[in-house]
């Protein structure tokens, strides 16, 4: 994927994650990672920080953003 003439490289987990809030957008943290894991993740848990790191990786970058300030996201025009 390309951001002006830089070249972004996303990782598998920020790939599935994209997919899953293409498919379920407006997700929480929470309900990203269960899709994810396949298990109920919780709060400062290592899925739940794994999942937590990819969002802002994300965001960072313009492929995700927070819904009104939220801890719901979904992806950008730009994913």
């Amino acid at each position: 994927l390309f951001k002006g003439e830089i070249m972004i490289r996303l990782g598998k987990q920020q790939i599935k994650i994209l997919e899953i809030l293409a498919e379920h957008p407006d997700s929480t943290i929470l309900e990203v990672g269960r899709m994810f894991h396949g298990k109920t993740i919780t709060p400062g848990g290592k899925e739940y920080n794994s999942v937590c790191r990819s969002l802002h990786a994300l965001e960072t970058n313009g492929y995700v953003e927070r819904i009104s300030g939220q801890i719901k996201w979904h992806s950008t025009s730009k994913a």
